[in-house]
């Protein structure tokens, strides 16, 4: 604040003026010190008015002229002094205290000096000016809502004075009122722009008025003008922040830190605006520093989480977020990126117990019931999750959201098929494509759903559209060829697996679906050629060394058949297909019992192969043992109800029952009885 002092005339006219003196010896002196003060002997002046006040020591004017020589020579408490004994002797002068004022100014006694300005005040108040003294007095003091009541009233009286209104304005500023001060400013730079220096104070108070488009070129001035001011250079980045210049800002940061490093909030500042410049690696330099000496700021440790979480650094986003959590542990947005980063550390439990807190509260929030159907999502508890995908859009539609409760549907509808569920497993896949009618995934489950219920037009129907989707991949190919050679539609299904080769010329899947359709055509030949292929990319192909089997059985060829049945059970010993075909290989050889040993591994294998029931029914019958030769007939039609051979089955076990009971002798009704002929079993068959 610049320092404002009055000038007095009466002063500057005192040299010209006779003393008044009670006696001649005063005058004497008074006139003699005159002359020496013309002559600039000051020592001289000094002696003769010490002779002057002692001769008259009641003359006011004489202790006036020597107070002013005194404080003119550095002797201001002398001067003091003086002016002291002369208010004594002259209790109406108010200029004395002005004087008084500005001495303990000048000797930093501002209680002292507030005082004699305001004893001036009350004594003349119709001298303006000294309302300046009593104003800066009080701006010194700290007292601003006075110094600016004083500076408002000589305003009133000087509106044009722009020193005045230059130190209002920082008094306004003292005092939290940068609205007022942006006005004073305003008024002292377009009346004298030259002399013109507040540039810093000013920005500051178009920052705090949040009228940053002005700030940037008063603290652009201001940098000009004190480049190495680091709070003009943190005020200059924040108005530019504020105007999009995030860039430029982020600059003028680390600037200001150059020239202070321990402006700690402006490492705050500038980790933040760097993240949202995407500039991570150096805002996490400018965050660690920050929390180094703020360990304790929830704010700097949520944000140095989150960039963690977001470049999948879950461990180091987990430690920050749970620091936080411990500082605010009743925030909810923490509460909520903590549970989502456990998520993604897969710590699901923990992810759970967090949005379940929230949600207590939050009943309602569509992002919350979003995060928590993620992680049952994760978890694989579908049913669950699905019910907080539709809560969630019931909230709030979303596309992300209406994604992954499609997704959660049809992970539901595949584990539904897998175990057999197939009707199920149709209404969660038929959900799903209500949301994405084209969605590739739900279009191949039901296809794949459909295959296995025996529905191949409708299975084929699916695979044609999900092939409309997505022409290159393999598996939905595979698939598809399956269906159409379920359906007899061979050459078709031979098309299909073509075009898997083309996709990918190692898949051995293809090679074994060209084989099938080869080997439903009986030509045996070109069906091995395709198998071997298959075996050529691996060796150990279970599937393939089985059909190799079928192949040689079918051609009567048991012990080449054999071979391939052995080597497939070296690669797979608990391969059930392998094992029940080397049983009917045995049974061909007509090794009965070697063949009912292998059926019976079948049975521990897989209890529930149907096939395997009725090969022991044959033998047990052709051994008289008519009670187990019924009991696996049973089993059969139990477990392959809808099998072709299940009703002829049926009518072969009420024969044998009969003939079971003595009491009824049966006769032999050949003609009722039917054949059943089993084909050898692969893989493909369940």
């Amino acid at each position: 604040m610049k320092k404002i002092k009055t000038v007095f005339i009466l002063l500057a006219l005192m040299a010209c003026l006779p003393a008044f003196s009670v006696n001649g010896k005063a005058k004497v002196h008074y006139d003699n010190a005159l002359k020496l003060y013309q002559m600039k002997d000051i020592e001289g002046t000094i002696r003769e008015l010490e002779m002057a006040k002692q001769a008259a020591p009641n003359d006011v004017l004489v202790r006036i002229k020597l107070a002013d020589i005194l404080y003119k020579t550095s002797k201001p408490e002398a001067a003091l002094t003086e002016y002291l004994q002369a208010a004594q002797i002259d209790t109406t002068d108010s200029f004395l205290y002005v004087s008084m004022g500005n001495i303990y100014q000048e000797l930093n006694q501002y209680d002292n000096a507030l005082a004699a300005y305001s004893k001036a005040l009350e004594m003349a108040p119709e001298y303006k000016f000294n309302l300046l003294n009593v104003a800066s007095m009080h701006a010194v003091k700290g007292n601003h809502d006075k110094a600016v009541n004083y500076y408002g009233e000589f305003l009133k009286n000087y509106p044009e004075h722009v020193d005045s209104r230059r130190n209002v304005a920082s008094c306004y500023m003292a005092i939290n009122q940068p609205e007022k001060a942006v006005k004073e400013f305003e008024y002292v730079l377009q009346n004298k722009p030259e002399d013109f220096k507040e540039y810093p104070v000013y920005g500051k108070a178009l920052i705090q008025v949040k009228d940053y488009k002005k700030a940037v070129p008063v603290l652009k001035k201001a940098v000009d003008l004190s480049p190495r001011d680091p709070e003009v250079r943190v005020n200059y980045g924040v108005a530019l922040l504020n105007t999009g210049e995030k860039e430029k800002a982020a600059v003028e940061l680390k600037k200001s830190l150059e020239l202070d490093p321990t402006l700690t909030n402006v490492k705050l500042e500038l980790a933040n605006v760097l993240t949202e410049l995407k500039k991570e690696d150096e805002a996490i330099k400018y965050y660690k520093e920050y929390i180094s000496s703020v360990p304790n700021n929830p704010d700097a440790l949520f944000n140095l989480g989150i960039i963690y979480q977001k470049r999948k650094n879950t461990d180091e986003a987990v430690k920050n977020l749970e620091k936080a959590m411990q500082l605010k542990p009743d925030d909810v947005t923490i509460k909520k990126e903590l549970g989502r980063s456990y998520h993604l550390a897969k710590n699901y439990t923990n992810a759970l117990k967090l949005y379940e807190e929230v949600l207590i509260t939050q009943t309602n929030d569509p992002e919350l019931c979003y995060n928590i159907a993620l992680v049952h999502h994760s978890m694989n508890n579908y049913d669950t999750a699905i019910e907080f995908y539709e809560k969630s859009l019931s909230l709030k539609d979303e596309e992300k959201v209406k994604t992954e409760y499609k997704n959660a549907l049809i992970a539901k509808a595949n584990k539904l098929n897998v175990s057999g569920n197939y009707e199920q497993a149709l209404e969660g896949y038929q959900k799903a494509l209500k949301i994405n009618p084209g969605d590739f995934y739900a279009l191949s489950g039901m296809a794949n759903a459909f295959q296995k219920m025996g529905k191949p037009e409708e299975a084929q129907a699916c695979y044609e559209r999900a092939i409309a989707k997505d022409s290159s991949n393999k598996e939905l190919f595979v698939g598809f060829g399956e269906t159409l050679q379920n359906s007899n539609k061979i050459s078709e299904a031979r098309g299909a697996y073509e075009r898997v080769i083309e996709i990918d010329p190692t898949e051995a899947k293809a090679y074994i679906g060209i084989g099938d359709t080869f080997y439903k055509e009986n030509k045996y030949d070109k069906a091995t050629e395709q198998y071997n292929k298959a075996l050529e990319i691996n060796p150990k192909n279970v599937e393939a060394l089985i059909k190799l089997g079928n192949v040689h059985k079918d051609k009567t060829e048991n012990q080449k058949a054999m071979e391939y049945y052995t080597k497939a059970l070296e690669v797979d010993p608990n391969n059930a297909n392998a094992r029940f075909n080397t049983g009917l290989v045995l049974s061909d050889l007509g090794k009965k019992e070697e063949a009912k040993a292998a059926y019976k591994e079948v049975v521990r294998l897989n209890p529930e192969f149907p096939y395997v029931y009725y090969t022991l029914g044959v033998l047990e019958e052709g051994s008289g043992n008519l009670a187990e030769a019924v009991a696996n007939y049973k089993k059969f039609v139990q477990y392959s109800p809808d099998d072709v051979s299940a009703k002829s089955v049926e009518i072969r076990v009420k024969i044998l029952e009969k003939k079971l009971q003595p009491q009824e002798p049966v006769k032999d009704i050949q003609q009722d009885e039917t054949n059943v002929v089993l084909p050898a079993l692969d893989e493909g068959i369940e």
